[in-house]
């Protein structure tokens, strides 16, 4: 099964004045890229986009740098709605006339048709780029209702979990992926601020999609018990033990999804968090636990299949930025 089209780049390893001008031209469609103030190296950096129709999911790593968009960068270019959730890292700066700090564990909602003059720190982030058709479908006030905190709080989760299942997915999901980031994103800014679901909804499938959510917002959690979300989704235990029944219970489903979160944290050659770091990020009680686990899950160590990932993206990787540029440039026309 063919899977989404993709492109992982990074400019690691080269000389940095190279490294810094490939970077630039990466940028370019988006924003302009100049050294950050104090801070001794040229801008460098790593990416993987992933073409979802007329989308782009992204990863993005880099160091520290300063990024502009400015009226004459606006009229050349496209002016996506840019979603990108911060794994680590952030930035300060203006968003058109607003000024914005973004941070660890919080999406920063960029609407490329405003200016933008940002200074961020070292960065891993994960994010979308909707075109304006689609962004237009969530609705005019939709940047705003993004940006409360319960809400953003949520859609990071989502936008991490959501990226992590791509690696499983081909040409023939698009539609369904496209129609599941607009309901999403609908749903979540029509939804009180608690969450993007009515709490007096009670539906099997509806409980089903709540604790869904809630297991992905908290799988790095080591209190990701039952219990706790028995607690969160205000039901009773048997009530949430008989909709998981179909899918083999509640711990199971938590183990399963923390260890479909892991394989796909592997299947990104960007990432390069230590396993022990990974287990850790996920809730795993020990490095040896996750190893274990994952081994019985799929066949093969952790490290055996970080190792065949990474030599396949070496095999793959385009001889320069241009291709994934040209993806950005062509993004909304």
């Amino acid at each position: 099964m063919p899977s989404l089209p993709a492109l992982t780049y990074t400019t690691v390893g080269l000389p940095e004045a190279r490294a810094f001008t490939e970077w630039q031209t990466a940028m370019a469609p988006l924003f302009h890229v100049e050294a950050a103030r104090f801070h001794g190296k040229l801008p460098q950096g790593s990416t993987k986009s992933i073409l979802i129709g007329e989308v782009i999911a992204n990863r993005s790593v880099f160091n520290a740098q300063h990024l502009t968009r400015d009226a004459a960068l606006i009229a050349a270019t496209p002016g996506p709605l840019l979603l990108q959730a911060y794994i680590s890292g952030g930035f300060h700066g203006q968003l058109g006339a607003q000024t914005v700090t973004v941070g660890k564990g919080m999406v920063a909602v960029t609407d490329l048709r405003r200016t933008v003059d940002v200074r961020a720190a070292s960065s891993n982030t994960v994010g979308l780029a909707l075109p304006r058709n689609l962004a237009d479908q969530i609705g005019a006030d939709a940047q705003g209702k993004l940006l409360d905190p319960a809400r953003n709080r949520l859609l990071a989760a989502w936008i991490v979990a959501f990226y992590r299942r791509l690696p499983r997915k081909s040409e023939a999901d698009v539609p369904a992926l496209v129609a599941e980031i607009v309901a999403f994103l609908q749903q979540l800014c029509v939804a009180p601020a608690a969450g993007p679901v009515p709490e007096e909804s009670k539906a099997d499938s509806d409980l089903l999609a709540r604790a869904g959510h809630l297991i992905q917002a908290e799988l790095g959690s080591p209190d990701l018990l039952p219990a706790r979300v028995v607690e969160q989704l205000g039901v009773s235990r048997a009530t949430l033990y008989r909709v998981f029944a179909p899918l083999g219970g509640v711990r199971r489903q938590i183990q399963e999804q923390r260890l479909l979160a892991a394989r796909e944290m592997l299947s990104d050659p960007l990432e390069r968090s230590r396993l022990a770091q990974i287990a850790s990020s996920l809730g795993f009680g020990s490095a040896a636990l996750f190893s274990r686990s994952f081994r019985e899950r799929f066949g093969h160590s952790p490290d055996e299949y970080r190792t065949a990932i990474l030599q396949a993206a070496d095999a793959t990787k385009p001889a320069s930025l241009e291709p994934v540029r040209a993806w950005w440039a062509e993004l909304d026309r």
